[in-house]
């Protein structure tokens, strides 16, 4: 099947589709390698870091492509907004960075990349090409029961996550969902933007999956999901929905394809009151369905055994229900050790980055974060503490601090080893000691917020201003007046 890309303003995620562009961007730290994606706001690059080799996706949104400022100015606070969460839950593709040009016209964002359709996680810069909905169902029509389910769980279980910081996505798509590390997430988050802000933002999004009148609203990626259920379940065209092929009592059992066209009529059911009014309420539809594939393997167990005593049967059905649920534990217990994983993952990455940048004190509180996560892991919380541990080494060491009510201070030191003149607790001047903080020189000026001083060392004399009065004073620290 064919997924079509009809799309009216927005790119097509990572969608495969390869252009050339007259000038290639210059990102920092990243070698732009091609263009995988491109749409009407800007283009998506395969990209590879320079420091670890690593292959990310850039997404490149070009102000010129935008009908004007405010809506350049829109989709770039929807980004910021979706970069704070996009870590917190597998169903978001991880935002590693964001940055702006804005001399140049353009703002990007780096992203982890896809899977490659073919060959997983094994990237071939010349071949690459992301794994989609979209592209599985090229490959494979529709999709088996459980599999529609178990992918629209998860994109359910994102809208959720999304839907509650008070985003919507606004193009929900069978391109827009891409595979990484065999797990499905949205991606192609140009659109998002904050729920109150959608209804006046520019229409924007795919005919196919949009209802117009609640497009941009968190009813509207519902009713974009259902549209994508049935693609997936029908293996048609969303533009026929809600025909069903005649193949698909092939694929699908009776039961399977009365529940899958139940839940993806209400879904997109003419009547809006009747639709789904939460990710959540989905899920639970879904839920079964994800399951009735493994009930079916053991009901075909019971009539294979069926000269088994009846007792035999039942344990073999027990034993399979409970196996089923230590299974479903411990899907979650991964779910939750990858997602802590992540969050590790990524203080580590912003802490190495403060210390790339010359800032080793502000990379300090990341590692710190990184090994509050770890410290039920020995080993983990060991390599934690030795990062921790070599940055203290080799930053700079506090000697002393103050503290004082003063809104300007220009310290400076007073010529002899262990001694500054700065404010002290009542916001005047005078020369302190290193150690212990305290004056050692008659106070001098006014203590006001905005007065500054000069000092003098050879002459032993403070020059104090104060711009609101545009007073000057010179102050003998002898005397101190």
């Amino acid at each position: 099947m064919k997924e079509p890309e009809n799309t009216t303003t927005t790119a097509p995620g990572h969608s495969g589709d390869t252009q050339v562009f007259a000038a290639t961007p210059s990102i920092p730290d990243y070698s732009l390698i091609r263009v995988i994606g491109s749409g009407a706001f800007g283009e998506i690059w395969l990209a590879r870091s320079r420091a670890t080799g690593r292959h990310r996706a850039i997404k490149i949104v070009h102000r010129a492509r935008l009908p004007d400022q405010q809506t350049y100015e829109l989709e770039f606070a929807g980004l910021k907004r979706f970069e704070e969460v996009s870590r917190e839950h597998l169903g978001f593709v991880d935002i590693l960075h964001i940055s702006r040009h804005d001399q140049s016209g353009y703002f990007y964002y780096v992203m982890e990349l896809a899977d490659d359709a073919e060959t997983g996680q094994q990237i071939s810069e010349d071949h690459y090409q992301s794994r989609t909905l979209a592209t599985d169902l090229r490959l494979h029509g529709m999709l088996q029961a459980q599999t529609c389910a178990q992918v629209g769980m998860a994109v359910a279980e994102a809208l959720e996550a999304l839907h509650g910081h008070g985003l919507v996505h606004r193009d929900i798509k069978p391109s827009n969902i891409v595979f990484v590390r065999g797990s499905p997430k949205l991606a192609d988050i140009g659109l998002v933007t904050e729920v109150q802000s959608a209804p006046h933002a520019m229409l924007a999004g795919t005919p196919e999956f949009m209802d117009r009148e609640v497009h941009g609203t968190i009813a509207g990626d519902l009713y974009s999901l259902g549209r994508i259920l049935y693609v997936m379940a029908s293996g048609r065209p969303a533009k026929e929905w809600p025909a069903w092929p005649e193949e698909a009592s092939r694929i699908h059992s009776l039961e399977d394809f009365a529940e899958l066209d139940r839940i993806f009529r209400k879904a997109c059911h003419e009547d809006r009151s009747q639709r789904y009014r939460s990710g959540q309420e989905m899920i639970e539809d879904l839920r079964p369905l994800r399951v009735s594939a493994s009930i079916r393997r053991l009901r075909k167990l019971e009539r294979r055994f069926a000269n088994l005593k009846r007792y035999g049967v039942a344990a073999l059905l027990v034993a399979g229900a409970v196996l089923f649920g230590v299974y479903e534990a411990g899907q979650k217990q991964w779910h939750a050790s990858q997602l802590r994983q992540r969050h590790v993952g990524s203080y580590v990455a912003y802490g190495t980055r403060e210390l790339e940048t010359g800032n080793p004190l502000g990379a300090i509180p990341w590692f710190t974060e990184a090994l509050n996560l770890d410290k039920d892991n020995e080993a983990r919380a060991r390599n934690h503490r030795v990062r921790i541990a070599s940055v203290l080494q080799n930053s700079p060491t506090l000697v002393q601090m103050w503290f004082n009510n003063r809104g300007i201070c220009q310290p400076t030191f007073a010529g002899q080893e262990n001694q500054v003149v700065a404010p002290a607790a009542d916001g005047r001047w005078a020369v302190l000691d290193l150690v212990s903080g305290q004056p050692i020189s008659p106070l001098v000026g006014r203590g006001g917020s905005n007065e500054t001083a000069s000092f003098s060392a050879s002459v032993g004399r403070i020059l104090t201003s104060d711009d609101k009065t545009n007073r000057v004073i010179l102050w003998d620290l002898a005397t101190g007046q």
